[in-house]
């Protein structure tokens, strides 16, 4: 069984009109049915971009142990103006 704890809050004027006007149109039941299902949203939101953030850092982890040398800003710069040559040449040829 669910337990549940009354809490007291204070919102804006705009948001207490919109949880007001979600819940007078009939799309909740009541004002703690509309704030315990945007808790749920944010909750599972929040886990989301925790799960996201794991990712990147395992990620830049990952790109810190590798074990292969590092490529300077110079070479990607060099490699970039190359195929872009490349690229320009074969649109030339086709035309």
């Amino acid at each position: 069984m669910k337990r549940f704890e009354k809490l007291s809050v204070t919102l804006p004027a705009e948001l207490a009109e919109m949880v007001r006007g979600r819940v007078e149109a009939g799309d909740f039941a009541s004002d703690s049915e509309l704030v315990g299902e945007a808790l749920r949203i944010w909750k599972e939101r929040d886990a989301s971009l925790e799960q996201a953030l794991l990712r990147v850092r395992a990620k830049i982890e990952e790109a810190l142990n590798d074990p292969r040398p590092s490529v300077s800003d110079h070479d990607v710069g060099q490699h970039l103006e190359e195929l872009h040559a490349a690229t320009v040449k074969a649109r030339g040829n086709a035309a």
